[in-house]
This record gives structure tokens, C-alpha cells and sequence, in this order.
């Protein structure tokens, strides 16, 4: 038995930050119904107009919440680590065929689920439209090439592009498991240089958008390593301290990732060059390494069990929040614009109805894909399952 119900909630608090960093990208169609320019100027990738130090800050903070992927890879990496390490310590080695069938049971039914439910959708709600080579990249589980060599496209399933990440890192990680520790060390050295030298490449490359690099499996693999190797030299959920101690190494976290993207602009449209490319994903790795730490091994007594509950579902929130953000804005933005005025206070007001709302579709609709749709099949997955993550 391994479980850390801390690291459901950190998992929640992941998907929260990527939502509000999609809510905030969202402003740009607000302001369009609501008639000025201010968010153009704070939120968007390359804003057309000077803005002050003090807004760019802000922007770059609002942009650094894109890190919550980061975050869930490191997160994911850490955790099938130190599973397959403590079977292969319990049973002498590790069950390739039995790890491929606990994945394929946990990402699988909805994420299939998921992507046929949007195709079918689309013919009604043209909003939710995906593009048929999208969808196809997406069942072979590559839709971030897509991403990297086409941009983006097909937004209302565009969140699929990590799923694909993920699933490239298991392809390969329990065979590297089965030679323990040293092999996982070595292999997080190599991923680590690897990504390094690509984002050298690609940032000394003129023109190069910020599409080859974050969806890029070469980048993303930097937190796969941090997270491996986290796993194998220490014990962070073992780990006790003071609550004002966590708090200060999360907060420490967070100037990290708005470092990397207000100082080093590692999201903007455009790559920054190579040299603010490397350091700048390298202040990344840190702030996630610093967020991860203040959260393991917080006691879960100290925890709500609902935050927990939720934590669980992180994954049916992350996969449904885009197309529930589309559809609540869809829905209430030309009602919003015909009761309220021009003006930002309205803009504020109508952006923030649009993301509770898409909040509260996406967290109804993630229960009960967990209720009708998921447990059966964890349920199931128990049968192959040699180190617990779960509890009774």
C-alpha cells in the first residue's frame, strides 16, 4: 500500500491553476462583447501595446499557470516511480503486462469516452468542433506533434495534448523500472540533457513559436526527470514540518514559475531565445520541485475529505474543462452583454459568471463520469494491481 491523499489535493490544485490560466485566455473573447482592451493588454501571449512593469508582472504570473502541467508530470512521474519501485522491492520485479492494463483502465474509458462524446456534440453545438486529423492524432495518442509541427486547433479537445505526453512517458518507464534505481537515475540524466539540448535547438531557431517547445515530448520530459528522481533520492510524504514552512516554500514555488514566464517569457508566442529558453524552464522544474515539496507530507488530518474527493476526480476535471468553459460562455455571454453595460467592471463581472459557471459544469460532469464511468473500471483495475495507491 502506497497513498498519499495529499497529492490528490495537490493534483486539484494543479487543475486549478491550469483552469484559471484557460479562464484568463478566455478574456480576449469576453472583450470582444463587452468593448475594451484592457485584458488584451494583460492576458494575452504578445500583447500589442507597451504595458507597465506592474502588468507585466501580472501577466506573467497569469501565464506561469500554465506550469500546472508541469506540475501534473512531475506529479505522475514521481508516483508510477515509486510504485513500480516498491513492487519490484516486494515481488522481485516488475509486471510489464499488468502496468500497461492499470494505465489502459485508468486513462482509457474516459478519455475515449470523452473524445466520442465531443465528435457527437459537434454536429449540434458547433463550438465543440474537432477536426477530423485531430481527432485521429488523438486515438494514437500524438496529438502533441500535431501541436508542435501545426499548432493548435480543435480547442475543445485540446487539453488531450498532455494525455498523449503522459502516455509516450509509460511506453517506456516500467522497462527502465525493472533495472531499479541506478537505471531510472541514469535515464532521468539522459531526459534532462535530452530536453535541455532541445530547447538550445529550437531557441536558437529564428521564428520559432511557442508550440514547438511546450507541447514538445523532448521539453516536457525535464519533469518527468525531476519528478523520477525525486522519487528514488527521498521521501518527501514521509516528510513533517511546520504549516508556515510549506506555505513559504509554495509561495517560493510561485515566484519561481512567474520568474520563468514574466522574466524569461517561456510561454510567449514567440521563443525568447535559447540562453532565457533554458534558464527560464529551468526556474520551472525548481518552482515545481518547491510546490510539490511544500505539499508532500502535510498530514491528512489536516485536510478536508471533500478537497480529497475532488483530488481524486482531477482527472475528469482536467479533461472536461475547456469544452464546459466553451459552452458556459457560448450560453451566457450574449445574456450577460444585453443586461450589463460597456465597460470593465462589466467585463470583470461577466468573465467572472462565465468561469464559475464552466467550474461548476465541469465539476458536475467530472462526478458523475467518476460515479457511472470511472469506478467501474478502477474497480476492475484492482485485480492487476500489485502496490495500492488507492485506499480500501
Amino acid at each position: 500500500m502506497f497513498y498519499a491523499p495529499e497529492l490528490d489535493v495537490l493534483r486539484l490544485g494543479a487543475f486549478l491553476m491550469v483552469f484559471c490560466r484557460h479562464v484568463t485566455s478566455q478574456f480576449v473573447a469576453v472583450q470582444r462583447q463587452f468593448g475594451t482592451g484592457l485584458t488584451q493588454a494583460v492576458v494575452t501571449a504578445a500583447p500589442p501595446v507597451a504595458i507597465s512593469g506592474r502588468w507585466a508582472v501580472i501577466q506573467g504570473f497569469m501565464q506561469s499557470m500554465d506550469f500546472g502541467v508541469c506540475l501534473f508530470f512531475f506529479l505522475s512521474s514521481f508516483l508510477i516511480t515509486r510504485l513500480l519501485l516498491l513492487e519490484r522491492k516486494a515481488t522481485g520485479g516488475v509486471a510489464i503486462r499488468e502496468f500497461y492494463i492499470r494505465r489502459t483502465l485508468r486513462i482509457w474509458p474516459l478519455y475515449f469516452a470523452f473524445l466520442g462524446t465531443v465528435i457527437a456534440l459537434s454536429y449540434w453545438l458547433p463550438i465543440l468542433h474537432v477536426e477530423r486529423s485531430r481527432v485521429l492524432v488523438c486515438v494514437l495518442f500524438v496529438a502533441n506533434w500535431a501541436a508542435v509541427l501545426h499548432g493548435w486547433a480543435s480547442t475543445s479537445i485540446q487539453p488531450l495534448w498532455s494525455i498523449s505526453v503522459e502516455e509516450q512517458f509509460y511506453v517506456v518507464w516500467p522497462w527502465l523500472a525493472r533495472g531499479g534505481s541506478g537505471a531510472i537515475l541514469k535515464m532521468s540524466a539522459v531526459l534532462g540533457a535530452l530536453s535541455l539540448g532541445t530547447l538550445m535547438y529550437l531557441g536558437s531557431r529564428h521564428g520559432v513559436q511557442v508550440t514547438a517547445t511546450w507541447p514538445n515530448t523532448l521539453v516536457q520530459m525535464l519533469f518527468f526527470a525531476g519528478g523520477a528522481c525525486t522519487a528514488v533520492l527521498s521521501q518527501p510524504e514521509m516528510r513533517r514540518m511546520a504549516t508556515w514552512l510549506r506555505l513559504m516554500l509554495m509561495a517560493a514555488g510561485l515566484a519561481a514559475w512567474t520568474v520563468a514566464s514574466a522574466g524569461f517569457h517561456v510561454v510567449r508566442t514567440e521563443s525568447p531565445g535559447a540562453a532565457s529558453l533554458i534558464i527560464g524552464y529551468l526556474f520551472v522544474l525548481l518552482g515545481t520541485f518547491l510546490i510539490f515539496s511544500g505539499i508532500a507530507g502535510w498530514s491528512a488530518t489536516r485536510i478536508p475529505g471533500w478537497l480529497i474527493h475532488l483530488g481524486r476526480m482531477s482527472y475528469g476535471l482536467y479533461v472536461f474543462h475547456v469544452a464546459c468553459l466553451l459552452l458556459t460562455e457560448q450560453a451566457l455571454l450574449p445574456v450577460l452583454q444585453r443586461h450589463l453595460p460597456v465597460g470593465i467592471r462589466s467585463l470583470l463581472l461577466a468573465e467572472s459568471i462565465v468561469a464559475a459557471m464552466g467550474l461548476l459544469l465541469t465539476m458536475v460532469c467530472a462526478m458523475l463520469s467518476y460515479r457511472l464511468l470511472e469506478r467501474p473500471f478502477l474497480k476492475l483495475k484492482k485485480r492487476f494491481t500489485v502496490v495500492s495507491s488507492r485506499p480500501a
